[in-house]
């Protein structure tokens, strides 16, 4: 379950592909424990706004899993709770704070949209199957592109991605339809709307 906090954009998932092709790494594994600490001032807010009670965030553990090159260069931070879930942080624009608790369907493919009066921006997710290894986001004119997508190991034991959605489609008739993971054999783990029709 997911846990949006108020006031801010909760991405929740962020792998920037400003423009992804075949040559692109499908998945980046992430140590937790090796990747490098994060400032635990990045979730003051998160851990002053306890949602009901359902998480204190760890701020001493939290650590930068991915460097997003999006509107410059910034850190994505993730930092364990003390019930098992996890919470995310990305500075700047379209970025914000998010919560998950440790409830997680392993077929659930979270997608959120991101847009504005001239179309979508860039979607991003998260998912919990592990077998995933490739994201793929089908268009409204049958066309698909590949999304790089990282997996942190436990304690967060989750995959992240963002994609920025080219001009080309962000028109009528090119949107993002759907997205699928997918296993290493090709298997479909999952499969959701790339945002609202």
């Amino acid at each position: 379950m997911r846990v949006r906090l108020p006031a801010v954009v909760a991405l929740g998932a962020l792998i920037v592909a400003a423009a992804a092709s075949a040559s692109v790494p499908q998945r980046k594994n992430v140590d937790f424990a090796s990747a490098p600490l994060g400032p635990a001032s990045a979730f003051a807010g998160v851990s002053r706004g306890r949602t009901h009670g359902l998480h204190i965030v760890l701020t001493a553990r939290a650590r930068r899993v991915a460097l997003i090159s999006w509107n410059g260069d910034r850190p994505l931070l993730v930092a364990p709770t003390n019930t098992g879930g996890f919470c995310t942080s990305l500075a700047g624009p379209y970025g914000g704070a998010g919560c998950f608790t440790a409830a997680r369907e392993r077929s659930r493919l979270d997608p959120g949209l991101t847009g504005d009066a001239g179309g979508p921006i860039a979607f991003n997710g998260t998912f919990f199957d592990s077998r995933g290894t490739r994201l793929e986001v089908q268009y409204e004119d049958g066309r698909s592109t590949a999304v790089p997508i990282i997996w942190v190991s436990t304690p967060i034991d989750a995959g992240f991605f963002v994609f920025k959605i080219p001009s080309a489609h962000r028109r009528p008739g090119h949107r993002p339809l759907t997205i699928s993971l997918l296993s290493a054999s090709g298997s479909r783990l999952a499969r959701a709307q790339a945002g609202p029709r």
